[in-house]
């Protein structure tokens, strides 16, 4: 399962490709991109959500209607990433992968997180408008 999402200032919105757009109030519109893999997705997208959420965007799913509120604004999601390193690895072990592939993979994937969370809050900021953590 491919997770990607349109964000705009108003919102995100979960669609099947991994590209996420900021629509700035002056027209403007920067693209960041995600990429997280398969194998770990349903693992991350929970803390995913929860970095998002805790900036003040609303999430929505595949269907269209908002994930579980997983943080508020200026919300800590430091649990859910530990939770989510914990589920990956379960996952990718079942997988067959080795604990050295398992580490770099999910570190990978949990710093692509962190980083694209990061580039919204600058762009939000960016854009005027007032974000959490």
């Amino acid at each position: 399962m491919r997770l990607v999402a349109a964000f705009s200032l108003i919102g995100i919105v979960a669609t099947p490709a991994m590209a996420f757009e900021l629509t700035k109030k002056s027209e403007k519109t920067e693209k960041h991109s995600l990429h997280v893999p398969d194998k770990v997705a349903p693992a991350v997208n929970p803390y995913l959500w929860c970095r998002l959420q805790s900036l003040g965007a609303t999430v929505n799913g595949a269907d269209g209607k908002p994930v579980k509120k997983l943080a508020e604004k200026g919300g800590d999601c430091s649990a859910l990433r530990a939770k989510a390193a914990v589920q990956a690895d379960a996952l990718l072990t079942k997988d067959g992968q080795s604990q050295d592939e398992r580490a770099k993979l999910i570190d990978d994937t949990l710093k692509s997180i962190d980083d694209f969370a990061e580039e919204m809050r600058q762009a939000m900021t960016a854009a005027g408008e007032k974000v959490g953590k």
